[in-house]
């Protein structure tokens, strides 16, 4: 699941970019921060200013964890 502020699809390049608060959710991983770009062909995607944390923590502390980092 992705969350976030902003999400723009790029049909040509086919390709989207999340902006903004992004969240990155699988079963066992959050990824918090401010950019993604996704490469829906390869699956290919490049994160900006993101924190890598366990399922187990909160998103408020995944937040909270990446102001401090800035």
């Amino acid at each position: 699941m992705i969350a976030c502020d902003t999400l723009y699809m790029d049909r040509i390049k086919n390709q989207f970019e999340a902006k903004g608060h992004v969240l990155i959710i699988s079963t066992d991983k959050i990824f918090a921060g401010d950019e993604l770009v996704y490469q829906l062909d390869t699956g290919n995607f490049s994160l900006l200013n993101f924190l890598h944390l366990p399922i187990t923590k909160p998103l408020p502390i995944a937040f909270t964890l990446l102001q401090k980092k800035k």
